[in-house]
């Protein structure tokens, strides 16, 4: 099965590319898989894709693992994903089959998709190959992609970092509120129901236990009418995530313009006792009149 499978590269490349040229500058890298430069091949009689299971269709600018898959046709043994306009296309063997598909062939892996990955509607091309080398009919699979917006409010306050790492954010309000992961609303909104304008809240948990989603960006906001008094705003660096180190930055925003600013680094050391309320450094103090 290894020849095989190894056979069926070949023939879907005619010059194999080098071991140097990894995809690292695509617009899409897939986890596991092999990269070949220049245009996919063409179908050439091979099994098709026969389920695609994708969870979100609409993708952010530099989003990392972003899981996808699917079933292939009973002869498949690999899958090709190609997003429309890039430079190469990426290969992944077909593993078994799973409760999903309990006869066919299936592949499951994570999409990165890089920062500079033109925004609107593009899709993405699935195909099956057999052991032969031979490349079914492709499949298309729609997505949008976009920019996250930045956070907006009367008062924002942003954790920005610049590695892989899971960094939380903690903002501890003029009445003695802790504003985190664990703790992301001022106040008690109904379920399922977003808070009031004049809540605090914690936007998004990036990285939350080094699942990386690519936004290395979380912000502490009230839409209308933050409390005034003093605000205290804490670092803490939950995990380096297999990172050396994590640079960081702060800013407070009060009605648009900065009312604070800081700079810091985690290390090793900055993970000890971390993960409950009060944790990390204090790292700003600012004040709302």
């Amino acid at each position: 099965m290894r020849a095989a499978l190894l056979a069926a590269a070949t023939l879907l490349c005619a010059c194999d590319p080098a071991p140097s040229d990894s995809g690292a500058t695509a617009l899409l890298s897939v986890a596991g898989a092999r990269f070949h430069p220049g245009p996919p091949p063409g179908d050439s009689g091979g099994p098709a894709v026969t389920a695609i299971d994708n969870p979100q269709f609409a993708v952010w600018r530099g989003q990392i693992n972003k899981p996808f898959g699917g079933a292939l046709g009973h002869s498949a043994t690999a899958a090709l994903l190609f997003l429309d306009g890039d430079r190469g296309y990426w290969i992944v063997d077909a593993g078994p089959a799973d409760i999903t598909a309990p006869t066919d062939p299936t592949f499951a892996v994570t999409l990165d998709f890089s920062a500079v990955v033109p925004l609107g509607q593009r899709a993405l091309e699935v195909r099956a190959v057999d052991a032969a080398g031979r490349v079914g009919p492709a499949r298309a699979e729609p997505l949008t992609l976009y920019q996250l917006p930045p956070p907006d409010g009367a008062l924002v306050v942003t954790l920005a970092w610049d590695t892989e790492a899971d960094l939380d954010l903690h903002v501890v309000t003029p009445a003695g509120v802790e504003l985190w992961a664990h703790h992301a609303f001022e106040s008690d909104a109904p379920a399922g129901e977003p808070p009031g304008p004049t809540v605090g809240y914690l936007d998004v948990d990036s990285n939350a236990g080094c699942l990386i989603d690519g936004r290395r960006q979380e912000s502490v906001l009230w839409k209308q009418g933050p409390s005034r008094g003093h605000y205290l705003v804490r670092v803490d660096t939950a995990s380096l995530c297999a990172a050396r180190l994590a640079s960081w930055s702060l800013t407070a925003r009060h009605d648009g313009a900065v009312v604070g600013a800081a700079v810091g680094q985690s290390d090793e050391s900055s993970t000890r006792a971390s993960g409950a309320r009060g944790s990390g450094v204090l790292a700003l103090e600012f004040d709302v009149p």
